[in-house]
């Protein structure tokens, strides 16, 4: 058996049910390195997490049941970003213009704590490394130890999702494109440092592959398990599924409070289930239109998935590609959704996907669903055959497992 290290930021409670695209992502790698590896685990942390040696044990022995290999967990404490005040906010924002590693994601595992934690992990000899997404990159970078193979799970392309983030806000926010460049540079050095970098698409692999002019880049999709297929409800619902993430909070306030009054208008039996969020974390200022349940957190996905009739996913800015959308599609559900909101996904606009940028057309597609039934469950199917056929969890963890065959 190979051991491999394994760097993530994203601390794991219940592999066995993990809370957001963002661990689906993460648990899918660990799937496929388990079944070659034995692992050992270097989780970044808030300082404000309580990680005592029990629930270290507690976690060892969740995940040695659940993955079925020898797996030992470390800790270390990610460096706090100061500023609290406008002087040390902007002192902090004018040294991350320059370096990479003074901006706030990158800043927090680039410390010495965190360098030496790495290297600590080293003295176990690992065969290789797998870094998950850029942050975790930063020690490996900074260290003067000789590294065994890197591989660089990508995931989002942060410099596009940044400059996304910057088109949307205020005159102030503008002020971050000034921090584009010492990011590019960041994440060309990570790919320079990987043996091999994973993204989660082949518009991203090109993308990179333009930029950087590097041969390594390799798409891994997102994928699913596919689930047996259940009756389609009879009533007229609709699903938004998302974490508590700053793009999932906008396209829910942007559906409930712009998309969904033009829905209900003309429909007004028609039902919305907003679930992973709660009115809290929503905010508030919204007025909430007939027909909205907030759900919050959703133990049982089979039941939601059988009582609606398709997700909509008004996503406005993000990268990478969504778990919810693939997801639904293996329910045999379509999706209405963004033209970003899609990006990256291999479904055809009209035929396995609708695509609309506009609130009314969103609208309108949504009510085009809601009262076909037949065209909704023409879309849903064609999107579950696509979705078996290029985003079958079984079929990815192989293709990642061949991926370290190479070590």
């Amino acid at each position: 058996m190979l051991r491999l290290l394994l760097l993530t930021k994203q601390l794991i409670y219940y592999p066995e049910q993990p809370p957001s695209g963002l661990y689906k992502r993460l648990t899918m790698f660990i799937d496929a390195m388990s079944q070659i590896a034995d692992l050992n685990i270097l989780f970044y942390i808030n300082p404000e997490i309580e990680c005592s040696d029990e629930l270290i044990s507690e976690l060892q022995r969740r995940y040695a049941h659940h993955w079925k290999t020898n797996i030992r967990i470390y800790v270390c404490p990610i460096r706090e970003y100061r500023d609290g005040t406008p002087v040390s906010k902007w002192l902090s924002y004018a040294r991350g213009t320059g370096n990479f590693f003074d901006q706030r994601y990158y800043y927090e595992t680039s410390g010495r704590e965190q360098t030496n934690a790495l290297e600590s992990c080293l003295e176990n000899k690992p065969d290789a490394i797998f870094s998950h997404r850029l942050a975790t990159m930063c020690p490996l970078l900074l260290t003067k130890k000789t590294l065994p193979p890197v591989f660089f799970d990508m995931d989002d392309i942060e410099h596009v999702v940044l400059r996304r983030f910057i088109k949307k806000g205020n005159l102030l926010k503008k002020l971050q494109y000034l921090l584009l460049p010492a990011l590019y540079k960041g994440e060309a050095r990570a790919i320079r440092l990987a043996f091999k970098t994973f993204v989660c698409s082949e518009s991203d692999r090109r993308h990179l592959a333009e930029d950087f002019k590097s041969d390594g880049i390799v798409t891994i999709p997102n994928a699913v398990k596919i689930p047996e297929l259940r009756h389609r409800p009879s009533d007229p619902a609709i699903l938004f599924l998302g974490s508590y993430f700053t793009q999932n909070v906008d396209a829910a306030r942007y559906l409930a409070t712009t998309i969904w009054p033009l829905i209900i208008r003309r429909m007004p039996e028609a039902r919305l289930f907003i679930a992973g969020l709660t009115k809290e974390q929503l905010g508030s200022g919204i007025r909430y239109s007939a027909g909205i349940e907030v759900l919050g957190f959703v133990d049982n996905l089979d039941e939601l998935y059988a009582k609606s009739r398709f997700m909509a996913a008004p996503i406005l800015v993000g990268g990478g590609t969504r778990f919810k959308i693939i997801e639904a599609a293996s329910y045999g559900k379509p999706t209405v959704s963004t033209t970003i909101g899609a990006e990256g996904i291999d479904l055809e606009n009209e035929t396995e996907i609708l695509l609309r940028d506009n609130p009314g057309d969103f609208a309108e597609a949504c009510l085009k669903l809601l009262r076909d039934s037949e065209l909704c469950n023409e879309i849903g199917m064609r999107a579950r055959s696509k979705v078996i056929m290029k985003y079958d969890k079984n079929n990815v963890v192989r293709t990642i497992r061949e991926n370290f065959s190479d070590i």
